[in-house]
């Protein structure tokens, strides 16, 4: 589903749209304390298994912070707006 830029992002107020904002801002942050907390754990272990799920963990992590960040950036020129 593609918007135009005219389109709003959310039908909310302004001040949602900061809550909105400030939620994906620690969303960022989990994902991204997530990410480390799989990062931490490789060197723990030699079993294959247990690397692969680790690395499903980290790069799923990346990928939710990049995204939370990215929509982050769009509502937070919303919110700007007149």
């Amino acid at each position: 589903m593609h918007t135009s830029p005219d389109t709003p992002y959310f039908d909310v107020s302004k001040q949602m749209l900061m809550e909105i904002a400030q939620a994906l801002l620690e969303a960022k942050k989990m994902a991204r304390s997530l990410e480390n907390t799989g990062d931490a754990f490789v060197p723990m272990s030699d079993n294959p298994v247990t690397l692969e799920l680790l690395a499903r963990i980290t790069s799923s992590a990346l990928q939710a912070s990049k995204s939370a960040n990215e929509l982050y950036h769009l509502i937070a020129r919303e919110a700007s707006r007149p």
